[in-house]
């Protein structure tokens, strides 16, 4: 979906954390969020400057409190969420070292394939998330 050209586009990263069970990780968002209650990959905004493997890096030890190597990128998602666009890049990502834990979300979820593409998940997660069960 393309933005609007009234709202600016943000960018922001994503890990698609996977394990070696072939599970992948999922994050509820918390209540009084954007899109409170649905599964996103973990991840953020871009900071100016930054480079999307360093963006997703600090954003993942802030929000899960773990240390991860940034893999091999999917395809970019532009969504219109009506009041931000963002153009969401997503990676495929490993721990390195750590346990997650919700300092952000309300819940955090090891999933399989068919467990995760049944959960309730952020729209613009969705493409990518179809994209990861084609790998």
């Amino acid at each position: 979906m393309m933005g609007r050209k009234d709202v600016a586009m943000i960018d922001v990263v994503c890990a698609l954390i996977e394990n070696e069970f072939g599970q992948l990780f999922a994050c509820k968002r918390p209540k009084g969020a954007h899109l409170a209650g649905l599964w996103e990959f973990p991840g953020g905004k871009m900071e100016e400057g930054e480079s999307a493997s360093d963006a997703l890096k600090r954003e993942i030890v802030e929000e899960l409190g773990i240390t991860i190597h940034v893999g091999d990128a999917l395809q970019f998602v532009e969504w219109d969420y009506g009041n931000v666009t963002i153009r969401l890049h997503p990676y495929r990502c490993r721990i390195l070292a750590g346990s997650p834990q919700a300092k952000v979300h309300e819940d955090l979820r090891w999933c399989g394939p068919d467990e995760v593409d049944g959960l309730e998940g952020a729209p613009a997660d969705r493409p990518i998330l179809r994209e990861w069960l084609e790998i």
